[in-house]
């Protein structure tokens, strides 16, 4: 998944990403902020672009509002889709740390641009 995204980003279809707000307390993650960069890794690890992150809202998954959902690039870029996709990924990945993911919870959505490529 790690290089489908990649490309996304390197394609500039791809100028948004989401994680749950809930998740922080379970992993060693920094905290999204804008302004600041991020180095995007491949597959393999390897770093492949640089970011700035440039608007960070928090938004109830609920909530997320369909341009949002374009600017991820993924799929069909439609919220629907989104919807269903994000769904089952958060699920997934709440259920690892005996959670239960709802509609309800808090993402935090960004904005970013590329600011490198290797």
């Amino acid at each position: 998944m790690a290089d489908s995204l990649l490309a996304l980003v390197l394609e500039g279809k791809k100028t948004g990403t989401c994680s749950a707000k809930k998740l922080f307390d379970y992993d060693d993650e920094p905290l999204p902020k804008e302004k600041e960069y991020s180095i995007i890794p491949d597959g393999k690890s390897q770093p492949k672009a640089v970011i700035q992150t440039i608007t960070v809202d928090e938004i109830a998954f609920c909530d997320v509002p369909a341009d949002f959902a374009y600017l991820e690039g993924e799929d069909d870029r439609s919220l629907a889709q989104w919807r269903y996709v994000h769904l089952n990924y958060f699920q997934e990945v709440f259920h690892t740390y005996g959670l239960t993911f709802t509609e309800k919870e808090i993402l935090y959505c960004e904005t970013f641009r590329v600011c490198y490529r290797a």
